[in-house]
């Protein structure tokens, strides 16, 4: 048989046991084979299902838990492109609607499903423990195996809502096999009664035999997860995605596994809906950034005849050679100083790349270029990661199901906010699924973006690069910078542009088609001189200026002191700018003198326009920030080529206008231009009389030019029909008012929009915004802001701080003087001003806030330590959106508590300013202080508690719980000391504390007289419960305190029998702890089994067994139960009960007792 190529297979189907194996393949439509190479310990039984190539995972040996796992995702890895893997099992449990919260079925002895993050994620059961309200907690050794992928999720989302619980879709399924042979074990039927014993599960994980009626009944998964905003943070909400598994309710035997292994991973075809579609083009929407390639766009393509040396180098061909790749890793790396042409060297290496693309080249081509002087996008690797993830996802639409690995159901439908760990992982998953598929990048202008992340852009494509070499993957990525950032990378190639003699030709070139000043004697000299200069330099921008300099005074005045006019440009670049500015500032290259003091200031504030703007400015927009009466005149707009002119005669040449596709915008001809500025301090050698605070005043200037255009735009626009009807306050049409507004007032939108950014940076430089305090005009602004956006409905009221909480502006919130008052709850979407903060995710606003409030506070509070905290930490459990709603008459305080805002809450409960808020309660969820201890608040329940806001302490919410029992099952931390500070004793909080194994709880409230022996609604004391949990120490200091150690629950069992049938590793230890001091080892329940027979049956009972069978504590060892059964019998209905038959026969345990009571 040939070979099979595991490249072609994307699902991975997990078989643990045969009689699983068997039922799955007679599901495939299509058989393929088992022919695959290195697959030694394990076989891969290869198949078609539903248009999905699929792989079923057996090993050999018949093993299956955690070495089965092992063995086959270890030889698994030779199947590169898997998408997804699914598992079918069979648990031993059974779901209780009845209790409160419903309980859910757990996966048996494999895996626990929860929430990691926003993902739904799967864990190892034995390395975590449950905790109260049925939560389940990773321990220190615990980690998650897997998330679930996003098109499982989709599935299961499908199955819940088209057939529920009904068996009517699942049936046919198992109809289709039910008859069939197996070799092993005969059919697939439904075994009968008498081997489908059902476990009732108790509340603490025990279990008893519950007689039924006949019926055949199989479960699938379906908790309901409950309201998001309402739950305990440190388990990150409950489950929201369930594991596809349909599980049967039956303890795990192989006579009933046939029958449960049968219904299968549901067909794929039919129950993917076709909203997998469109998540995967929402999260594409997600990823796209408008105008994110406008510096790829808007740098000029190479000159003809230029940048084609590049292709005949060693260096750039030993690049493209896939067979190089594992001795430079696909890594090449461009260097050469500002202005030498790195960029058209770039571009024109991405377009000859794509236009030599052979047509159905499994081949993808990116790039990206950073922009310094473009948005926070087009100058962050977070940006970069999102551009070329569209490019690869709109270039090879198959690897758009890495997608689906992504949680993208956000909060509120909001676009998610994208850190660079999620767009790693993801674009590193789409680098690993490339396959036989070549992925090329090109990224250009690395020291236009932050060190700190370029830094560790590159330590990530390193290591991926690693990666696709280990998997025959061909990834290469072409890099260019300056000089600078200076980062070693192990593996690469590099190029030095400026020693390039096919770069110092293109000099040439340019010069001689370029410079068009005749042939004679001088033009000869001028050109060799030039020339010579040209190549010592090898800057391709000093060369353009310069030549543009030589060309205009020929132009102007011939022949006549051209060559002193070269011999006077400096060599060096800042330099030549310095050259440019002066001249013109002094008036050398303007006719008129009289309007010498005009140009240099028009000069000066182009500059700061271009400098400072909150974003690149159209043409017309600096056209009417330079000339702001225009609009007032009457402005009918620009045409290009006047916009050119104004920008060419503004700048002197330095800044231009960009040949975007969109909308152009101005900006400096290269980027050494804004070098020369801010970082060689050209504007203070240029304008030394601005040396103070340039910054601050420079963006004081732009806020005023703001503040004017908006002024006179209300004056233009007063009795207009664009303004709404005074009389309705209703607008005739907002958006066809919005896009008139714009045509005719164009700069109106960038001064609506940026002139809070203008006076927020402004006043964080030292620019004193009292007079803008008083004087600016909410309403004035909110009507304006209503037509740029195109709002309807009347033009609300706003104060001034909301609007500045809204927009970030915390230097001006710093300064303001209301700006105690952010608490205060208006008739607004947000309610109060901080709320607006947190909505907006304004950050810097929302420290603001909670610094006023601290200034006040003493220094020794120990809110100071937090709110650094805090604002180091940022509001990652904060759950506010942008379309969230403050509720009608809604609590502040109690609001801050559900949207995970604990640090501001307890800043405002300090403030004094929420007194009238601190009187909550609900008859359902108790008090505020209910909610801080119930969701482990730790400072908002101190907080709670000095500030003595806590009405209702004794009170009991609707599951008879005080918030003294929330807060032991948080542990110390959210415990005070004086615990009588949370109300009167009550019989729950010590058996919560010892269930949660919090030994220094249980210790605090036995120093407090909690009553030990104080049984909870089934019976149990704190003794039972630390018994049940395997703490050996808690039970000891329980003992030490003289706890009943023969005290019986609802079940008649005692701390011992408990202790046996715990689940944590160290239960043995408890075990023989309270043996030792002297529990009845022949104590019965109200079944008649003794401990021993419940060890029988436990989990751990290789080792409980021989300890409980140890002389010292004298077991009977043939007690029978109410129903006959003896330990031996017992052990001999188990599955892997003969480990220990042979023990308990040599032990005494008689075969006639046990075949008697069989």
């Amino acid at each position: 048989m040939a070979i099979l190529d595991p490249s072609d297979y994307t699902v991975l189907w997990l078989a643990p046991l045969e009689i699983e194996l068997q039922a799955a393949r007679l599901m495939l439509d299509e058989h393929h084979g088992t022919e695959f190479p290195e697959a030694k310990n394990c076989i891969f039984h290869a198949g078609r299902m539903c248009g999905y190539n699929v792989i079923i995972a057996h090993v050999l040996d018949r093993s299956y838990g955690v070495a089965w796992a092992a063995s086959v995702i270890g030889e698994a890895t030779i199947f590169k492109n898997i998408q997804f893997s699914l598992l079918v099992g069979v648990a031993a449990g059974l779901p209780n609607p009845a209790r409160k919260p419903p309980i859910d079925i757990r996966l048996g002895d494999v895996l626990v499903a929860r929430v990691e993050g926003n993902d739904a994620a799967i864990i190892p059961y034995g390395f975590g423990k449950e905790t109260e309200n049925d939560g389940f907690q990773l321990m220190g050794s615990g980690h998650v195996l897997e998330k679930t992928k996003k098109v499982v999720s989709s599935i299961i989302s499908t199955l819940k809502l088209k057939y529920g619980n009904s068996a009517d879709f699942f049936l046919p399924h198992y109809n289709k096999i039910r008859d069939k042979d197996h070799q092993l074990s005969g059919i697939f039927m439904d075994p009968g009664q008498e081997n489908d014993i059902l476990y009732q599960i108790n509340d603490d994980g025990t279990e008893h035999i519950v007689q039924r009626r006949r019926r055949p009944t199989l479960l699938a998964e379906i908790p309901k997860p409950p309201d998001q905003n309402t739950l305990d943070r440190r388990r990150k909400r409950s489950l929201d995605e369930q594991s596809l598994c349909i599980r049967d309710n039956r303890p795990k035997n192989r006579r009933s596994d046939n029958c449960g292994s049968n219904i299968l991973p549901i067909n794929l075809d039919s129950s993917t809906p076709t909203s997998l579609d469109e998540g995967r083009k929402r999260a594409l929407d997600w990823l796209r950034i408008d105008q994110i390639d406008r510096r790829y766009n808007t740098v000029k393509k190479a000159y003809r005849q230029t940048c084609e040396w590049l292709l005949r180098t060693s260096e750039y061909c030993d690049w493209l050679n896939p067979s190089h790749l594992v001795e430079h890793h696909g890594v090449l790396w461009i260097k050469g100083n500002p202005g030498v042409g790195k960029s058209t060297l770039m571009k024109f290496a991405v377009r000859n790349a794509t236009n030599n693309m052979e047509k159905n080249m499994k081949k993808a081509i990116i790039y990206f270029f950073f922009y310094a002087q473009g948005q926070d996008p087009e100058k962050s690797t977070v940006g970069m990661y999102q551009s070329l993830l569209v490019q690869i996802f709109e270039q090879l639409p198959h690897l758009q199901s890495a997608l689906d690995s992504f949680d993208l159901n956000t909060r509120h439908n909001e676009a998610p906010q994208w850190s660079v760990e999620q767009l790693e992982e993801l674009f590193e998953q789409v680098v690993q699924g490339l396959g036989t598929y070549s992925l090329m990048c090109f990224i250009d202008a690395l020291d236009e973006c932050s060190e700190i992340e370029i830094r560790d852009m590159m330590s990530f494509f390193e290591e991926l690069s690693n990666q696709a070499i280990s998997r025959n993957i061909v990834f290469q990525v072409c890099f260019s910078s300056r000089w600078y950032p200076n980062i070693t990378i192990s593996k690469g190639l590099s190029l030095d542009l400026g020693l390039q003699k096919g770069h110092k030709q293109d000099i040439l070139n340019y010069i001689d088609s370029k410079l068009k000043i005749g042939h004679d004697k001088v033009a000869k000299e001028v050109r060799m001189e030039l020339e010579q200069r040209s190549t010592r330099s090898g800057l391709f921008m000093w060369v353009s200026l310069v030549v543009g300099i030589l060309q205009r005074h020929y132009d102007h005045r011939g022949e006549y002191g051209l060559k002193k006019r070269l011999d006077d440009i400096p060599e060096d670049l800042h330099k030549l700018f310095h050259d440019i500015l002066i001249r013109y500032k002094h008036g050398i290259l303007t006719r008129d003198m009289h309007d010498k003091e005009h140009n240099e200031d028009e000069l000066l504030l182009c500059m700061q326009c271009v400098l400072f703007a909150r974003r690149p400015l159209a043409p017309q927009e600096l056209y009417l920030a330079l000339c702001p009466g225009a609009s007032e005149s009457g402005f009918d707009g620009m045409d290009e080529a006047d916009a050119r002119k104004l920008v060419l005669s503004s700048s002197r040449g330095l800044a231009e206008v960009t040949m975007s596709k969109e909308t152009p915008k101005v900006q400096f001809i290269h980027e050494s231009v804004r070098d020369f500025l801010l970082k060689g301090n050209g504007l203070y050698e240029v304008w030394p009389e601005v040396e103070w605070r340039f910054r601050g005043n420079s963006h004081e200037r732009l806020k005023q030019c703001c503040l004017n255009y908006t002024n006179m735009s209300i004056g233009i626009l007063d009795g207009s029909d664009l303004l709404p009807k005074a009389e309705t306050g209703e607008w005739i049409d907002a958006k066809l008012a919005a896009k008139k507004a714009k045509q005719r007032l164009p700069f109106l939108e960038y001064a609506v929009e940026s002139v809070f950014y203008h006076a927020d940076t402004a006043a964080g430089d030292g620019v004193s915004q009292a007079e803008f305090f008083q004087s600016f005009s909410t309403a004035d602004w909110m009507t304006l802001q209503y037509l740029v956006r195109g709002f309807t409905g009347p033009v609300r009221k706003r104060r001034l701080l909301y609007l500045l909480a809204e927009h970030n502006a915390a230097n001006l919130i710093s300064r303001h003087p209301e700006k105690l008052f952010c608490f205060k709850v208006e008739d607004e979407v947000w309610g109060a001003p901080v709320l607006a903060a947190l909505a907006t995710k304004s950050h810097e606003a929302v420290c603001a806030f909670m610094k006023a409030h601290l200034d006040i506070q003493p220094p020794t509070s120990h809110l100071h330590g937090l709110y650094k905290a805090y604002c180091q930490n940022g509001d990652k459990q904060n759950t506010i959106g942008k379309s969230s709603e403050f509720p009608p008459n809604g609590n502040i305080l109690l609001f801050l508590l559900l949207t995970g805002n604990e640090l501001v809450f307890a800043v405002a409960l300090a403030s004094g300013y929420c007194k009238a808020y601190t009187k909550f309660s609900s008859n359902a969820e108790g008090t505020l202080l209910h909610y801080a201890a119930r969701y482990w608040y730790d400072v908002a329940v101190r907080e709670l508690l000095a500030q003595r806001a806590h009405d209702g302490i004794d009170t009991v919410d609707e599951r008879g719980r005080t918030p003294l029992s929330w807060a032991v099952s948080g542990g110390p931390a959210i415990m005070p000391r004086e615990t009588k500070t949370f109300g009167r004793d009550n019989p729950v909080p010590l058996s919560c504390a010892a269930k949660q194994r919090q030994k220094v709880t249980v210790q605090l409230l036995l120093e407090q007289r909690a009553d030990k022996e104080a049984a909870d609604n089934h019976g149990a004391t704190p003794l039972t419960w630390a018994s049940r949990m395997g703490h050996e120490g808690i039970v000891q200091l329980l003992l030490a305190r003289g706890a009943e150690i023969e005290a019986t629950d609802e079940n008649g069992w005692t701390p011992l029998s408990v202790a046996v049938l715990g689940f944590q590793s160290s239960s043995l230890k408890t075990i023989e702890r309270l043996l030792e001091k002297g529990a009845n080892v022949n104590a019965t329940d109200k079944t008649g089994r003794t401990p021993l027979s419940l060890a029988v049956t436990s989990q751990h009972y290789r080792s409980n067994v021989p300890l409980l069978l140890d002389p010292r504590w004298g077991a009977n060892i043939n007690i029978a139960d109410n129903n006959g059964h003896t330990p031996l019998s017992w052990a001999k209905a188990r599955v892997g009960g003969e480990a220990i038959v042979p023990l308990l026969q040599s032990k005494g345990a008689s075969l006639t007792a046990a075949e008697t009571t069989g």
